[in-house]
């Protein structure tokens, strides 16, 4: 989106786990922040004042985000709320720390257990068990 960039590519302005997406880990992640994606939330952002996180901004918990979490099977969707709590009471800092472990730990296990298409049930897995 024209005008709008993300500063972290581990959670997104609106609460994705982009450091565990499988869009991401693939290489078919359009990158919302990076000027690929139009986005309703990056567009609040930048009426707001471009703030780099919406638990930031004073009406989060706005109306964009009720039922967020309930209706989307994508599973780094269906975390946006928790995550967003976890990143503003652990900090941001501990909380890519904890990401990057993560990303690590998930990097080994598709490098030794992925034969064939395993990958996508891999990073099911590992998300459902550590997220």
């Amino acid at each position: 989106m024209k005008g709008f960039q993300r500063h972290n590519p581990l959670f997104s302005l609106c609460g994705l786990n982009c450091g565990l997406c499988s869009l991401k880990l693939s290489d078919h992640c359009t990158d919302c922040g990076y000027g690929n994606q139009p986005c309703k939330i990056a567009k609040c952002s930048i009426g707001y004042g471009e703030i780099e996180y919406c638990f930031l901004c004073r009406e989060y918990l706005c109306s964009r985000y009720k039922n967020i979490d309930a209706y989307d099977s994508f599973i780094t969707h269906r975390n946006q709320k928790s995550d967003m709590i976890k990143a503003k009471s652990m900090g941001i800092e501990a909380y890519n720390a904890e990401q990057a472990e993560k990303i690590k730990l998930l990097h080994i296990l598709l490098s030794k257990y992925n034969v064939g298409r395993q990958k996508p049930y891999i990073v099911l897995w590992f998300k459902a068990k550590l997220l």
